[in-house]
């Protein structure tokens, strides 16, 4: 009988020992791990997802547009963190200008007492890019100057009317040096022909001055490209200071209501005339905006 109930206790602690550990296993045991592949192919969320597309597209954009610069055409030149994309703007274009016209020395401070304000000028040209550093200019200058004539013979009947005109085509060339890719600053050198006509006009007078010469005038000047995509990337808009240094071998006076016209070199007429401001011939400054399209 002792030995019936031994056996028994035996099965009881032995079929209570299997159910408990059978618990414990279950309760311990790990979840099987996520393959590798579930993981990675888990799509992202919200934010993360966008961050991701961002910097996808930012990559990419980068990577063609270094691929576009690559094929460009053209050899190295001299520039400040500048692309290649500078050769895309080589070629022909035109130039408008407007601005002020300023005039120094005896003659424009004393004959003709060219006042600032009311003087201007406007410019059209065209340019020849050979490449990024240098430029071919061809351009046509005119000019209207205030002054107030108070040494030319005129009328004290009535009033007194008088302007003068300058007119200079020339041709030059620029050296640029490209910033980054939108700046654009240069120095240049240009030459050609200079025409002034001072006109002083009363009731009974009608009295002219005119100067021919020749013009030398070095520019330091700058430009910006505002735009990067569309009809606009080609177009600069900018300032530059140009300061004329002319040689004038002609001079006539010309007074029309007596019929007389005096042409000779501005030192003769000077003597003859005697008038010692004429030994100072003007020179010029002309400050103006421009616009450049590059076709």
């Amino acid at each position: 009988m002792r030995t019936f109930t031994t056996m028994m206790s035996l099965s009881a602690l032995l079929f209570l020992a299997s159910n408990t550990s059978a618990f414990v296993f279950d309760q311990d045991d790990p979840p099987e791990p996520t393959p590798v592949d579930e993981l990675e192919s888990a799509p992202a969320s919200g934010a993360d997802a966008t961050a991701v597309r961002d910097e996808e597209d930012s990559t990419k954009t980068t990577a063609k547009k270094k691929e576009e610069a690559d094929h460009i055409e053209g050899g190295e030149f001299v520039g400040v963190n500048a692309p290649r994309t500078w050769h895309l703007r080589n070629g022909f274009g035109v130039s408008v200008g407007l601005g002020s016209l300023f005039c120094y020395r005896d003659y424009c401070n004393s004959v003709i007492d060219v006042n600032m304000f009311g003087s201007i000028t406007g410019t059209l040209g065209g340019f020849y890019r050979l490449n990024p550093n240098l430029v071919f200019t061809l351009d046509f200058m005119t000019g209207y100057m205030n002054t107030n004539v108070g040494t030319i013979p005129v009328s004290n009947e009535g009033s007194k009317k008088d302007h003068a005109m300058l007119m200079q085509p020339s041709a030059g060339a620029e050296f640029h040096l490209p910033v980054l890719g939108w700046f654009d600053p240069y120095i240049g050198l240009s030459l050609g022909y200079s025409f002034m006509r001072l006109k002083a006009t009363a009731p009974d007078v009608v009295y002219k001055e005119k100067w021919h010469g020749v013009n030398i005038e070095p520019r330091l000047g700058a430009n910006m490209f505002f735009w990067s995509t569309g009809f606009a990337r080609n177009l600069a808009l900018g300032a530059y200071m140009k300061m004329g240094f002319p040689v004038w071998p002609k001079l006539c006076r010309i007074d029309e209501s007596a019929g007389t016209k005096d042409c000779d070199r501005p030192s003769n007429t000077r003597s003859s005339a005697g008038n010692e401001d004429w030994a100072s011939t003007p020179f010029t400054l002309q400050m103006s905006l421009e616009a450049r399209y590059y076709f």
